[in-house]
C-alpha cells in the first residue's frame, strides 16, 4: 500500500487550509502552553510558510483570509495570517476565574489596553528640582495642581411632585402652551396640543442610572434624557466639546451592556 503525498502551491486558498489547520489543532490547548511555546508555534508557521511561498512570503500579508474563531457563528470576519497569529498568541484568557471575580472584570489584553490608556490620560505628580527645568511627559507640578482640579457641577433634583404639577399646568391651557412649545421646538400646534392631552401622571418614573424622576419617551425607556453628554473632539490647537444624541445615562446604561456581554465574542 502505497501512501500520496500532497503537493501543496502557494495560494490564497491553500493559505487559508493552513491557518484554519494550525488554529483548530493548537487554539483548544492554548491555555496549556506557555508565552514561549505559543511565540514558537507561530513562528514555526510563519517557516513553513517561507518554504512554501519562498521569496513572494511578503505577498500573505496582504491576503485576507476567514478568521477560524468566526466560522462557527453568524459573524464572518476576514483578517491576515499575522493578525490571526497574534489573537493566537494573546488569547489564554481564564474565562472561568473571571466569572467568579467581582464585577467588574477585565481580560489580560484588556487590563493591557486599559493600562496603555491610562498612560495617555492620567498625571503624575512631579516635584521641580531647584536646578533642574526638565519635567517628564504626562506629569504635573505640585504648584500647578489647582489648574487640573475639577470643580463638580450642581445639579438639579427634579422630584416627581414638580413633574405632576407641570402636567397638570400644561394640560389647564394646552392650545396656549402647544403655540408656545411650537414656536421653541417645531412642529404643528394641533400635534403638541394632542400630545398634551394624553399625558399621563401614572407613567412617570424612576431612571435605572441616575434614579431622578422623569417622563419617558417610549413605554420601554428607562433610563433619562436630563442631562446632555458631550464628546470631546480634538481640533489641532484646541478641543472642541460636541453634544451627543443621547443622555449621560444612555451612555452609562449602554457601556453596563457592552461589559455585561463580555465573553460572547469567540475569541
Amino acid at each position: 500500500m502505497t501512501t500520496q503525498t500532497v503537493q501543496k502551491n502557494p495560494s490564497a486558498k491553500q493559505l487559508e487550509r493552513d491557518i484554519r489547520a494550525f488554529w483548530f489543532k493548537h487554539y483548544p490547548k492554548r491555555k496549556s502552553y506557555s508565552d514561549a511555546q505559543r511565540n514558537l508555534l507561530a513562528q514555526d508557521f510563519v517557516n513553513e510558510q517561507l518554504e512554501l511561498w519562498g521569496v513572494d512570503l511578503y505577498m500573505i500579508s496582504d491576503i485576507k483570509v476567514y478568521h477560524p474563531a468566526y466560522l462557527k457563528t453568524t459573524s464572518f470576519r476576514k483578517a491576515n495570517v499575522y493578525d490571526i497569529l497574534a489573537d493566537f498568541m494573546t488569547a489564554v484568557n481564564n474565562a472561568t476565574a473571571e466569572k467568579e471575580e467581582a464585577y467588574p472584570t477585565y481580560s489580560e489584553e484588556q487590563e493591557y489596553y486599559r493600562a496603555q490608556k491610562r498612560t495617555q490620560h492620567e498625571l503624575a505628580i512631579f516635584e521641580v528640582e531647584e536646578d533642574s527645568d526638565v519635567q517628564p511627559a504626562y506629569t504635573v507640578s505640585s504648584e500647578d495642581m489647582e489648574k487640573h482640579r475639577v470643580v463638580e457641577i450642581e445639579t438639579m433634583h427634579v422630584e416627581r411632585e414638580h413633574i405632576e404639577d407641570f402636567i397638570r399646568k400644561l394640560k389647564t391651557k394646552p392650545t396656549l402652551y402647544a403655540r408656545r412649545l411650537q414656536s421653541e421646538y417645531g412642529g404643528t400646534a394641533r400635534e403638541i396640543a394632542r400630545k398634551i392631552y394624553k399625558l399621563d401622571p401614572k407613567k412617570i418614573q424612576k431612571c435605572k442610572i441616575c434614579n431622578e424622576w422623569f417622563y419617558p419617551k417610549h413605554a420601554k425607556t428607562e433610563v433619562c434624557d436630563l442631562s446632555v453628554m458631550y464628546k470631546a473632539m480634538n481640533m489641532g490647537n484646541y478641543v472642541k466639546y460636541v453634544a451627543t444624541k443621547q443622555s449621560t445615562c444612555w451612555h452609562v446604561r449602554n457601556a453596563r451592556k457592552t461589559r455585561q456581554a463580555k465573553g460572547s465574542c469567540p475569541i
